[in-house]
């Protein structure tokens, strides 16, 4: 219960620093992922280790177009699947994706009322409305 506070702690200050600065601050998020894989390291459980999955794919993505992804959105998704595990950190993409299409939807009305839209958008907001929406549905779904 407290690493998940935490979690949503820091994704809601990342999402801050993301939308005004379009950053991710390292001096959050490098520490914080080497104390985290440590642990789990050291714990060895296998769920929290599968949690760097998405992260991963998301490093693929960074790797093969470098302005699709930042580099500090991937390091938040590996803290997120450190902390939480693969089922919730699964359930945070879906989330997330849903999140995006609801507001990608929205600017491509705005564009349709030709007003000018554009650039990139951040992540780390998506991230924490998806791991969010993804604490409090997964109760739900274990009957």
């Amino acid at each position: 219960m407290l690493i998940t506070s935490l979690l949503v702690i820091l994704c809601l200050y990342s999402s801050y620093t993301d939308i005004r600065y379009r950053i991710i601050p390292n001096r959050l998020t490098h520490p914080l992922l080497l104390i985290l894989l440590s642990w789990r390291l050291y714990q060895m459980e296998s769920s929290f280790l599968w949690g760097l999955l998405p992260a991963l794919l998301l490093f693929l993505l960074f790797w093969i177009s470098p302005a699709s992804v930042g580099p500090g959105d991937i390091k938040l998704f590996a803290i997120i699947g450190l902390s939480i595990g693969i089922d919730l950190t699964i359930t945070t993409v879906l989330m997330m994706g849903l999140a995006c299409m609801g507001y990608l939807s929205y600017l491509l009305m705005i564009r349709i009322w030709k007003k000018k839209v554009g650039g990139a958008i951040p992540l780390a907001p998506f991230m924490t409305v998806g791991l969010i929406a993804a604490l409090f549905v997964t109760p739900f779904l274990n009957v």
